[in-house]
């Protein structure tokens, strides 16, 4: 599992970076898979059980504060600096 979400850090890291827990929720779900795992808004929204606007907030909001990528067809994909 990615470093921030296990180590020393993760309370400052939530504390000043993450507003709500349906996006630390959403952060812990797109990074335990494969980097290469591409995800459409709504397969979160299904995966999750959140409401129509919960993941592309959600999304939005990670983009902020960790390696969130969107491509031109709507996919979004976690990318570390370094993978685990």
């Amino acid at each position: 599992m990615w470093g921030v979400v296990t180590g020393p850090g993760v309370p400052a890291f939530v504390r000043e970076s993450i507003r709500s827990i349906s996006t630390w929720e959403l952060l812990v779900l797109i990074q335990q898979w494969d980097i290469d795992r591409a995800w459409r808004a709504e397969e979160i929204t299904t995966t999750m059980r959140a409401n129509m606007r919960a993941a592309p907030e959600g999304l939005t909001a990670l983009q902020q504060v960790v390696p969130v990528q969107v491509d031109g067809n709507g996919l979004f994909r976690y990318r570390p600096a370094s993978p685990c």
